[in-house]
């Protein structure tokens, strides 16, 4: 898959999130627990946030949801997410190979020279609605690098 990079201005975003250190798979689980909650108040794609500079088995990672308002939870944290310059591209399919996105980032980086800031973001633009019966061809993925 050819993946075209652009450089964006994203958004300040407010969001209820929920920070966790586990696997990536777990996502899924923390990402339902921050849409119950929020349902009513979402006003966007969900979004992880990952603070590791390398994938690991224990990751430091973030599930966020943009809410229109703040919510009061005993779980979630309401905050703002900075607005950032970044670099992007889109993973179409399966979450097994959205490793190739992120190398395209990494490389169009260093062809630019550009520094990558952490944590890096996924917005989730499409994703299952179950673990069961999964439609590959139908996930959508915003990979965003931060860059300084």
């Amino acid at each position: 898959m050819d993946y075209e990079i652009t450089v964006e201005d994203i958004p300040k975003i407010q969001v209820a999130s929920l920070r966790y250190k586990g696997s990536v798979s777990d996502n899924f689980k923390y990402g339902l627990e921050i849409y119950m909650e929020c349902r009513k108040v979402k006003c966007g794609p969900p979004i992880s946030l990952y603070y590791d500079k390398e994938r690991l088995d224990i990751m430091d990672i973030e599930c966020c949801m943009p809410i229109s308002e703040p919510i009061k939870s005993k779980k979630l944290q309401c905050k703002t997410l900075p607005a950032v310059r970044a670099i992007c591209t889109t993973h179409y399919g399966s979450y097994d190979t959205i490793g190739n996105g992120y190398f395209a980032l990494i490389n169009f980086a260093k062809m630019n020279n550009l520094n990558i800031q952490f944590p890096t973001r996924l917005v989730f633009e499409a994703i299952p609605k179950s673990l069961v019966k999964i439609n590959h061809d139908k996930i959508i993925t915003k990979i965003v690098f931060p860059i300084e």
